[in-house]
């Protein structure tokens, strides 16, 4: 009898256990932040008829950012590397959009004057500001002559999204592809990530825990590139870590479940039989007293 008890409270105890974390998790949430997509720049035109034959997408991410920090001073940025070529028989001058994404939560002057910059064959460009459904981008133009290529890079930052449930914090970077589909055509695209943090993750198969993190492909991707840096290999994530513990509780009570059960029903058998034989003494006692 003894022993059933201990067992029962056993298996009350790792219930309780496993509700735990859930109640730790929400005194102490984090909001988890969605990355603002790197997109690039786009030609402002579906009918543009500029090819661009190569684009790199160089992720500089060598500071993490910090909550209510001056964005302007993070040193985290993409430098995106057009090739762009003129097929056609005449000259092109074309109406670009260099899109620069909506302000993070966490911090300010995400975008602020002097962040961002194009240039053209190495000259600068100039661009005029603008601000679309919250949306911050800069319009300026290019010129290709009949049959050239022009060689065009813009720098402007990146802003992760947070996942604050692993310890230490990981962040995410992403890269849209919306922008390279609004060209004629991308022949190839290339993806380097320099930083030197830990890549945890990634739906680039591979890339975690690798020294080199490059992508590189001859057409543009279905999905948008995301990785997931860290300042270690291995961040710990307590909600896994509780969930191995709700697996182990459940495996506990499908295998000692039954046996419990069992117990419990000879002990209620056992006792309705000893009431039953001190019943019939005591009816016994009565009749001879």
């Amino acid at each position: 009898m003894k022993k059933l008890k201990k067992v029962i409270v056993c298996l009350i105890a790792l219930i309780i256990l496993a509700s735990v974390p859930t109640v730790a998790l929400a005194e102490d949430e984090q909001k988890a932040l969605a990355s603002i997509p790197a997109v690039g720049v786009a030609p402002a035109s579906a009918s543009c008829p500029l090819t661009v034959t190569d684009a790199i997408f160089n992720f500089n991410i060598n500071e993490f950012p910090e909550e209510g920090m001056n964005l302007a001073e993070l040193d985290s940025y993409v430098e995106a590397i057009y090739t762009v070529s003129n097929e056609t028989e005449d000259d092109v001058t074309a109406e670009m959009s260099l899109i620069l994404g909506t302000a993070p939560e966490y911090g300010t002057n995400a975008f602020a004057e002097g962040t961002s910059s194009v240039k053209a064959n190495g000259a600068a460009v100039a661009t005029v500001a603008r601000i679309s459904d919250d949306v911050h981008i800069l319009d300026f133009s290019i010129t290709v002559v009949a049959g050239g290529t022009l060689s065009m890079i813009a720098l402007f930052p990146v802003y992760p999204g947070t996942e604050p449930t692993y310890t230490p914090m990981v962040y995410s970077y992403s890269l849209s592809t919306e922008g390279l589909k609004d060209w004629k055509q991308v022949k190839k695209f290339t993806v380097n990530i320099n930083t030197p943090f830990y890549a945890v993750g990634s739906n680039i198969y591979g890339f975690e825990n690798k020294k080199e993190l490059k992508a590189e492909y001859v057409s543009i991707p279905k999905e948008d590139f995301s990785i997931f840096l860290s300042t270690v290999k291995k961040p710990k994530n307590p909600t896994i870590a509780w969930a191995i513990v709700l697996i182990v509780v459940i495996m506990v009570l499908i295998v000692f479940g039954p046996i419990v059960l069992t117990l419990i029903i000879v002990n209620a058998v056992n006792k309705a039989r000893k009431r039953k034989q001190k019943e019939r003494f005591e009816n016994r006692y009565n009749i001879y007293k």
